[in-house]
């Protein structure tokens, strides 16, 4: 895998990077099959090809991903453009040691520097750890999805 490491203080003894271009597919990929979500190939490929992509990783001691975060510009509640985190993932063993919140900052840090007013995400609506870190991190609720299953 090709990392580029920030000039950034370690934390826990894990350093931040960003992943190369040519690599966020696979870091990607890896983060979606690690967390046992659904992906749409045709989706990432497209979102991974803007010009605006970002994804920042946090290594372990072997150089390995523990968590990472993938950031893209998207079109805003309001419509206007702002920071989007399509996805942030930390693995189950590194769980509770602030890759998270690291990585949550690396967002913030990456929205200033493109200029973007807001950033934004989407949380499935029972991911109550996941919700927990975003509103510790001052993001707050501006629209919410319900649904309901029809018998047929």
């Amino acid at each position: 895998m090709d990392y580029r490491l920030l000039d950034l203080p370690a934390r826990r003894g894990f350093r931040m990077a960003e992943v190369a271009p040519a690599c966020c597919e696979q870091v990607v990929l890896e983060a979606y099959r690690h967390i046992q979500r659904s992906l749409e190939l045709g989706r990432i490929r497209q979102v991974i090809s803007h010009p605006s992509n970002k994804v920042y990783a946090a290594l372990d001691n072997h150089g390995e991903w523990a968590g990472m975060i993938w950031l893209c510009e998207g079109e805003g509640s309001y419509g206007r453009p702002v920071g989007f985190i399509y996805l942030i993932a930390v693995k189950a063993e590194f769980r509770r040691k602030g890759l998270g919140r690291w990585l949550m900052e690396m967002a913030d840090r990456w929205a200033g520097e493109q200029g973007y007013h807001a950033i934004e995400l989407n949380v499935d609506g029972p991911n109550s750890p996941a919700r927990h870190l975003y509103q510790t991190h001052g993001f707050q609720e501006v629209r919410v999805r319900m649904r309901k299953s029809v018998g047929l």
